[in-house]
């Protein structure tokens, strides 16, 4: 029951890391979403859903074929935990716990058929290093650093949906991808209005009007630009089959999706975004 904390040694060392090293007994990092003193080995159980014929020649698989099969286990394996996951932060309120984009699985045992596998190989995820950023980027670093750039609200979002879609928060991600295409699409609005010398208070009355995204994107858009996005069609009806659909089901009915709907609604967010700032 008792904890014991062992503090680091001084001067520290520059290859141990760049934090401070501790070690102890019953102790952990608070918010620690990394695992620092500890980590989780979890065992499931569950039917794979694997066709009869997959099942049937699971010890002579080709290499796609072996593939394949362990894509089914990591998608369910991926599903169970996060279900776990969800369930324990809403019972225990620790808000800092988030879902896992993917789980490192290292066996996998066919209870029935009485065959295994051990998965060698390099855990998910691991690349080689980006040893330095180019030359362009840094100097664009320092010049919005030194210059004291505001940062586009929008841009900032846009990263954070698809921070949240590659750890699986499938609603966060596509509500915070619309969120970034609304206020994108205000700021471009008032803008317009602005270099063509609509008072304030004028445009904010048409805004308040056209509150809808879809209406802002036809019918304001085409007071200002002369091109509304459903003179677009090929962009116009992805975009208004996910707004109408997808949007409103996660939104008012709180619908769980698939992850491939998430990716593709913000992938057609972020195609309008770009055929916004496109517009001559």
């Amino acid at each position: 029951q008792r904890s014991t904390i062992l503090t680091p040694k001084f001067p520290l060392h520059p290859d141990e890391g760049w934090d401070q090293y501790f070690t102890g007994k019953n102790i952990e990092r608070m918010k620690d979403q990394n695992g620092t003193f500890r980590y989780t080995q979890l065992f499931m159980e569950f039917d794979p859903q694997l066709t009869p014929d997959q099942m049937s020649k699971l010890d002579r698989l080709t290499k796609e074929e072996g593939e394949v099969v362990l894509g089914v286990i990591s998608d369910h394996a991926l599903a169970i935990a996060n279900r776990i996951i969800d369930c324990y932060r809403f019972i225990t309120k620790q808000e800092y716990v988030e879902r896992l984009g993917m789980l490192s699985i290292n066996t996998v045992y066919f209870k029935k058929e009485n065959h295994g596998f051990h998965i060698m190989g390099l855990v998910p995820g691991i690349e080689s290093a980006v040893m330095n950023r180019s030359k362009k980027e840094i100097d664009e670093i320092e010049h919005v650093l030194t210059e004291g750039t505001n940062i586009p609200l929008y841009d900032l979002l846009t990263l954070d949906s698809r921070s949240a879609l590659q750890r699986r928060a499938l609603i966060l991600a596509v509500v915070t991808s619309f969120q970034a295409l609304e206020i994108m699409l205000e700021n471009y609005l008032i803008a317009a209005y602005q270099a063509k010398g609509v008072s304030e208070h004028d445009y904010n009355q048409k805004l308040d009007q056209f509150w809808k995204t879809k209406e802002r994107l036809n019918i304001l858009l085409k007071e200002v630009k002369g091109i509304a996005l459903n003179q677009n069609n090929q962009l116009w009806q992805p975009w208004h089959t996910k707004y109408d659909k997808i949007r409103n089901e996660v939104i008012h009915q709180g619908k769980q999706i698939t992850f491939k709907e998430a990716e593709d609604t913000l992938n057609v967010n972020e195609a309008v975004i770009s055929w916004l700032q496109n517009l001559t």
